[in-house]
Order: C-alpha cells, then sequence, then structure tokens
C-alpha cells in the first residue's frame, strides 16, 4: 500500500527471527503541509490484550513527515514506510 492512500485498519508488519512484530493503524489526521498523524496499535503473541501505542507522555499520535521513511514506534524496531500492509 503506498503511504500516501495510508487509512485506519492499515498495518505496519516487519518479518523477523524469532518473531516479527506489526502494529495496527487505528486512525488517520493528514494536514495541509502533508504530514500524517497515526494512532497506533498492537498486541504480543498470544494476542490476549490490545494496547494502544503513545510516542509520548504528552500525545497519542505518531506524526510522519514528508520524506519520512521509518515510523517509529516505542516498543519495537522502527517500521520502514514500504512496510505498510492491506488485507483485501
Amino acid at each position: 500500500v503506498p503511504f500516501a492512500e495510508i487509512r485506519p485498519s492499515d498495518f505496519f508488519v516487519m518479518s523477523g527471527s524469532p518473531f516479527g512484530h506489526a502494529v495496527l493503524v487505528l486512525d488517520v489526521a493528514k494536514d495541509d503541509q502533508g504530514r500524517v498523524a497515526l494512532l497506533l496499535g498492537q498486541s504480543y503473541m498470544p494476542a490476549q490484550s490490545f494496547q494502544v501505542l503513545r510516542p509520548s507522555r504528552e500525545s497519542a499520535w505518531f506524526v510522519v513527515s514528508p520524506g519520512d521513511l521509518f515510523v517509529d514506534t516505542p516498543f519495537w524496531k522502527p517500521f520502514p514506510v514500504g512496510s505498510l500492509r492491506r488485507l483485501p
């Protein structure tokens, strides 16, 4: 999925060994300067609870500026914007 077309229910996925990880896009907001704010959530295996991620104590929104190559989350390696996926 091109990052410019991101929408709620899309997800970022990164493979890994022995485990990969994914974060779910819960909501998206865009401004006229091209910045995208993402509300993200995750769970661990087994998926017993779901968490809304926060980049800081002040905000729950992850801001991605034009030209950024990664979405940096607090509990995993930064997700490349090219790792965005969508289920059909």
